[in-house]
């Protein structure tokens, strides 16, 4: 179903909860017509139910390519296309010697090959629309932790392609941000708990005293305050990008997310000892 005449359309990746839930509700609250993508049936249900008139949810998992395709095909035949939102991740812990290969790629697939492939597919319903890219990422890309060095290089890829398509989308009339905040209390770390727990007991004994610690964190932990940022406040921060004159290229949002890119910055050696003071390591040389 194409969007009504004379509203702006908006797709959301990564509806089913948190930002890109609230992000999707507060669109359409706001007269957007809004795609809210999902993985889950249940949770297209749900959404439907929520938006009403105002949207639809459909079906989207970023690392299924033929997926990808299809969803972009549909609404380019909607019609003109005013904003996209990444949102949808996904993050699983590992120390990068145990790290299976497969929980990597999917990280990469879902985190930054998938977002990308959707944008350049929507391109033309984007530019038809002169329209809007958001995507979310995490300051993780700047600097990354022991144990979540998949989810970092992820976010790094995004953070890359980002700045890339931004330059060379440069005076088409889509503009394309990034948003890097820092630990966000979201669902995501529920089931990074659980991939970190059923890792854990996997590890040799010496695995387990090394990393045991920065595995049975509730989340990654990035220098400066607790607790975490509420959804919300990201959510903000999104809605800010789509309406601005002229959107920033990148917003950085809370204050671990800022402590953090400062800390980027420092030599080598110095963001080694950062990372390895944060992650609780257990004994041994990083």
């Amino acid at each position: 179903m194409p969007a009504p005449a004379g509203r702006r359309s908006a797709l959301v990746t990564g509806a089913s909860s948190g930002i890109g839930r609230i992000t999707a509700l507060v669109l359409a609250r706001r007269g957007w017509y809004v795609y809210a993508a999902v993985r889950r049936a249940e949770d297209a249900r749900a959404l439907d139910a929520a938006l009403g008139a105002r949207g639809r949810a459909v079906r989207l998992d970023l690392a299924d390519g033929a997926a990808v395709a299809a969803v972009a095909a549909e609404l380019a035949a909607a019609g003109p296309l005013h904003a996209l939102v990444s949102v949808a991740g996904v993050a699983v812990p590992a120390p990068l010697e145990y790290a299976d290969p497969a929980d990597l790629r999917r990280q990469l697939e879902v985190n930054a090959v998938g977002p990308l492939a959707l944008a350049a597919a929507l391109l033309p319903a984007l530019r038809a629309g002169r329209g809007r890219i958001v995507l979310v990422g995490s300051v993780a890309g700047r600097l990354a932790l022991p144990v979540a060095g998949p989810y970092s290089a992820s976010k790094a890829a995004l953070a890359a392609l980002a700045d890339a398509l931004r330059a060379e989308l440069s005076g088409t009339g889509v503009a394309v941000s990034l948003v890097e905040p820092g630990v966000v209390d979201t669902g995501i770390w529920t089931s990074w708990r659980t991939a970190a727990a059923a890792l854990s007991a996997r590890l040799p004994a010496e695995a387990r005293r090394r990393y045991g610690r920065a595995l049975r964190a509730r989340r990654p932990r990035l220098p400066g305050p607790e607790p975490a940022l509420r959804p919300t406040a990201v959510v903000r921060v999104v809605l800010d990008a789509l309406a601005a004159p002229r959107p920033r290229a990148r917003y950085l949002v809370g204050a671990d997310a800022r402590l953090a890119a400062a800390a980027s910055l420092l030599p080598a050696g110095a963001r080694t000892r950062l990372a390895r003071a944060l992650s609780w390591l257990g004994a041994g040389t990083l």
